[in-house]
């Protein structure tokens, strides 16, 4: 007799809405959906019990943080629900086909434009894909068609890029009118064509997403002059035009510019004047901003970039391969650390460039090169430039707290102390100043220990106010540790001018809440 083979899909399992609570599995509603782990967001072959529990059973952390039957359990749960929800939610109408090809046009303008690429590289996608159907697939017509229909030209990847862009402002805008405030940064520079222009960043707490994020607003031109007045009309018009609330602005960082901060008229104190905002409106000077600042040379090194600048001129004259090697000025600053290892790594073949030049400068060029107490300074300034730099590029990057950034500040400090006792010893730290320091022993140090010296100096003066938040600063940290009546609530109302004791109400209940706690232990496991 023969025997029919048991089939699944033939035994008409059904899914337990208990097994959401017990196991933390959800069943989509979409025919033929298989079962979902909340956690790992994985499938179960098999509709059973046996299946869904032994799949739970690898999630033994979950258990143990949140135990069955409590509200903290029941919280999660509905949490990963939504996330799942979010992740999942897919268009619900059926699109034809010249829908689906401008939907794919609008994700290939996005993905270029994440990754900077030109307008004109669409096209180029555009053939890679038809070249790869033509070797992927045997019955390749209809794809490649369809792949046809695609529109991404150049002009199209621009169009797709400004219905991007204004679709993500539109996404913005409406996050900043639902958020409860935000604050911005704010720079003026000029562009290429000498066009005063003033960039305005964002950062807030969406209360439809609950995340903090960090975006560009808006990038403003200024026609004419640019003191406080002009920044302050600028910015004022611009939000009023979007119907964004200056109120809800609670803090402004900027580059400490007197047309920014200054005392009457400057950007700062207009907004405070200003009844239509922020009375109590908190500034900041830009913590990159002061760091540079910080690095000023003195005469005797400042020579030494001066004569790069010049040697320059001589090299775009010679109509040499090494014309852009000296390219640097002080506002992108960190190309200077990059000029100068460049520079000393081409020493050699700069010596040999001037000596075979017929300028008339060449001669004193060479003469500058050929000292030893020169090539000296500008092995220093290469090391000390190097890791300056890489103080700076741990200064920058999104998400990072005022906590983060003053450890950063803080362990620099101490790396000063270092290069002080390191620069006139061992030179563990100078590796370009080794070099030359062992081919010829009579360098004198005095220079390079002066400029750390004061190096030192100009991070403890401007970093000062940082000393009076140090303990505030902690409850970034800690938050679940510090205590409610600690040294952190002094410094919380001298410097925040916050109500003390609703500040300590408030943090009590914060860490009592157990939900919160776990969410917090959860994020730092990640």
């Amino acid at each position: 007799m023969d025997r029919k083979r048991r089939k699944v899909e033939n035994e008409n399992r059904q899914f337990c809405p208990e097994w959401m609570d017990l196991y933390c599995f959800i069943l989509p509603d979409r025919v033929g959906a298989l079962p979902v782990c909340l956690i790992c967001n994985q499938t179960v072959a098999v509709m059973k019990v046996f299946n869904i529990k032994r799949h739970y059973e690898t999630h033994k952390s979950f258990a143990e943080k949140f135990p069955l039957g409590t509200g903290i359990r029941k919280t999660k749960i509905e949490n990963l629900k939504m996330k799942y929800k979010s992740a999942t939610q897919i268009l619900s109408h059926a699109m034809t086909e010249q829908q689906k090809c401008a939907q794919a046009s609008l994700q290939i303008s996005w993905i270029l434009g994440k990754h900077m690429k030109p307008f004109t590289d669409a096209d180029i996608v555009k053939e890679c894909m038809l070249q790869s159907v033509n070797i992927l697939f045997e019955n390749k017509k209809e794809i490649v068609e369809t792949f046809r229909h695609i529109p991404i030209s150049a002009s199209t990847n621009t169009r797709n890029t400004e219905v991007l862009a204004k679709d993500n402002h539109n996404q913005l805008k409406q996050d900043l009118s639902t958020a409860d405030f935000y604050s911005i940064a704010l720079d003026e520079s000029c562009d290429i064509t000498d066009t005063s222009q003033l960039i305005i960043h964002v950062r807030y707490l969406s209360n439809i997403s609950g995340a903090f994020y960090e975006e560009l607003l808006t990038l403003l031109p200024l026609s004419g002059t640019s003191k406080g007045n002009d920044l302050y009309n600028a910015v004022v018009l611009y939000f009023e035009t979007e119907n964004l609330n200056l109120k809800k602005i609670i803090s402004v960082t900027t580059d400490g510019a007197p047309a920014m901060i200054g005392a009457h008229q400057g950007f700062v104190q207009r907004l405070r004047n200003d009844p239509k905002c922020n009375s109590d409106l908190l500034s900041y000077h830009c913590i990159i901003h002061q760091s540079v600042l910080c690095c000023k040379l003195d005469p005797c090194l400042e020579k030494i970039m001066k004569t790069h600048r010049l040697f320059k001129a001589l090299v775009q004259e010679n109509d040499t391969q090494f014309d852009d090697l000296l390219l640097h000025n002080n506002v992108r600053w960190l190309s200077k650390g990059n000029v100068l290892q460049r520079f000393f790594n081409l020493l050699n073949e700069i010596e040999l460039f001037l000596i075979q030049s017929t300028h008339l400068s060449a001669k004193d060029y060479h003469e500058f090169i050929s000292d030893n107490s020169n090539i000296a300074t500008i092995a220093f300034l290469t090391d000390i430039f190097q890791h300056i730099n890489s103080f700076n590029l741990k200064l920058q990057g999104n998400q990072k707290l005022i906590c983060h950034l003053v450890s950063e500040v803080n362990c620099f400090c101490r790396k000063i102390d270092f290069f002080l006792q390191d620069v006139g010893n061992e030179r563990l730290h100078f590796h370009n100043l080794k070099k030359v320091v062992d081919e010829n022993h009579e360098i004198d140090m005095t220079n390079f220990t002066k400029f750390l010296e004061s190096l030192k100096t100009e991070f403890e003066r401007r970093f000062a106010d940082f000393r009076k938040i140090k303990n505030v600063v902690q409850l970034l940290n800690s938050s679940f540790t510090l205590q409610p009546d600690g040294e952190w609530i002094n410094e919380a109302e001298n410097v925040f001018n916050c109500n003390r004791a609703h500040l300590q109400m408030e943090i009590i209940e914060f860490q009592s809440d157990d939900v919160l706690k776990n969410l917090y232990n959860e994020k730092n496991d990640e």
